[in-house]
């Protein structure tokens, strides 16, 4: 019964999909595992004073089209308060230039500020074009407050959290693996431990993102369009595997001998920075171990790099 309430909203809205002249929509389950989408919520800085006002953006990221989502927040009413809810630019943008309509219910959502919660936003893209947006893009906004002399870190939360596709067969699917990302942010306070799972938005679409952390480091990545660093500090334990990098920082507890070799060839740096392995000097990177120093530059892009041999 509860996973029943949990596809209410996505079910509310596929009948209003219908309604409104697209094609014939239902709500099924999804069968096939495949890597899913994933909500993220993300704050501009990490840190605010007490009494200051901030937004919480939920953002979408899915390589298949979407025409419909959920969720809800939970979050510490002890420390902040929810202001207003506003509708984001990722299905209202495509709806624009297709022909389309969107809804969100309810369309003016009144925050729990005693409970810390605001219940659950259906959000759907109406008639229009077949198809819908994927890619990156703001769902929708909380405003939230700082309370008055309030001082700690506040959690918040994704809970039910749903993506429809955009029902390519006629019949519009719950896509499976919906993966979600919450955030934490220090009130009061100068500093925010590291966490997993925290990004900070540095503009223009470029990010850092905590993969790993505990008490003796962390691996940070900064993403910008196509270019990825890979940034492990400190010595903490267990470095992230993933895909490749185009700058790599050779951390102080990278493993010995052929198994250093082996996580380093897997992420393919065209920079290395730090003390280069022995087993890699044929390596065919630059390194600072073999120049004095080196410089990059990249639009994202493309990456232009200047170095000085020692």
């Amino acid at each position: 019964m509860h996973n029943h309430h949990r596809r209410i909203f996505l079910v509310i809205l596929i009948m209003l999909i219908v309604r409104a002249g697209a094609p014939k929509y239902s709500l099924t389950a999804r069968a096939q595992t495949v890597e899913g989408p994933s909500l993220v919520l993300k704050t501009a800085s990490l840190v605010t004073k007490a009494g200051g006002e901030f937004d919480l953006d939920v953002v979408i990221h899915t390589d298949q089209p979407s025409r419909g989502a959920q969720c809800e927040l939970r979050f510490d009413p002890a420390l902040v308060e929810v202001t207003s809810v506003k509708e984001g630019s990722f299905f209202s943008n495509w709806a624009a230039s297709h022909g389309a309509t969107t809804i969100m219910l309810p369309d003016r959502p009144s925050p729990d500020n005693q409970n810390g919660q605001v219940s659950l936003i259906g959000m759907a893209i109406l008639g229009g074009d077949e198809g819908g947006p994927t890619g990156v893009g703001t769902l929708l906004t909380y405003h939230l407050r700082a309370k008055e002399g309030a001082r700690g870190k506040a959690a918040f939360s994704l809970e039910n959290v749903e993506v429809a596709d955009a029902g390519s067969s006629g019949i519009a699917q719950a896509l499976p693996n919906v993966k979600r990302q919450n955030a934490i942010l220090s009130i009061g306070q100068g500093t925010v431990p590291a966490q997993p799972g925290q990004s900070i938005d540095l503009g223009s679409g470029a990010h850092l993102s905590v993969l790993t952390a505990d008490e003796k480091g962390a691996a940070f990545l900064l993403e910008w369009q196509r270019f990825r660093a890979l940034l492990p500090l400190g010595e903490g334990k267990g470095l992230p595997e993933m895909g490749e990098v185009q700058a790599l920082l050779i951390p102080k507890n990278a493993p010995e001998g052929e198994q250093s070799a082996a996580w380093i060839n897997a992420l393919k740096p065209r920079i290395l920075l730090g003390e280069v392995p022995a087993e890699l000097e044929g390596y065919s990177a630059l390194s600072t171990s073999r120049y004095g120093w080196i410089e990059s530059a990249t639009d994202g892009e493309q990456m232009w790099v200047e170095g000085e041999k020692k």
